[in-house]
């Protein structure tokens, strides 16, 4: 099934953030396809698509929702078909990284040194950083797998 366009039936000339957001939504659509997406997946796109299509509201509105849309459609993309937008796992495991390795860091280090000025000094920012390189390795394996979209999940 092929993905629709997204028409630009407002003037975004004239508003530069609402063009930029449309040419991050261009380059969405313009990497879907690119790639082999299930009809199914390709049906829910067009859906988001073409309620873009008929918005009739504000061009900060209009902003709004592409954004909204952007986020809805990649989420679909990572639970059915494992695509991710670039940094993808960096950022959801940065912050992750601080409640996984931070926290029992945190305990470690107090245990070991009996200092609580340390425990979040330390714990928190190491478990921060470890985050960062494992989200950091994930979003290179699957750049190497080509699950990789080229674009930024904002």
């Amino acid at each position: 099934m092929e993905i629709i366009n997204l028409e630009r039936n407002r003037d975004v000339s004239q508003d530069k953030k609402l063009g930029n957001v449309y040419t991050e939504f261009e380059k969405l659509i313009s990497e879907l396809r690119k790639k082999n997406i299930t009809p199914e997946v390709a049906e829910k796109i067009n859906q988001e698509i073409q309620q873009l299509n008929a918005f009739e509201g504000s061009a900060k509105e209009l902003r709004k929702h592409l954004k909204e849309a952007k986020i809805r459609m990649l989420d679909v993309l990572v639970k059915r078909l494992n695509l991710v937008a670039r940094n993808y796992y960096q950022n959801q495991w940065l912050a992750m990284g601080g409640g996984v390795f931070g926290i029992p860091l945190m305990v470690v280090i107090w245990l070991l040194l009996d200092e609580i000025a340390l425990v979040v000094a330390i714990g928190l920012p190491l478990g921060m950083v470890l985050g960062f390189f494992l989200g950091f390795y994930k979003d290179k394996k699957a750049y190497e797998e080509g699950r990789q979209l080229n674009v930024y999940y904002e």
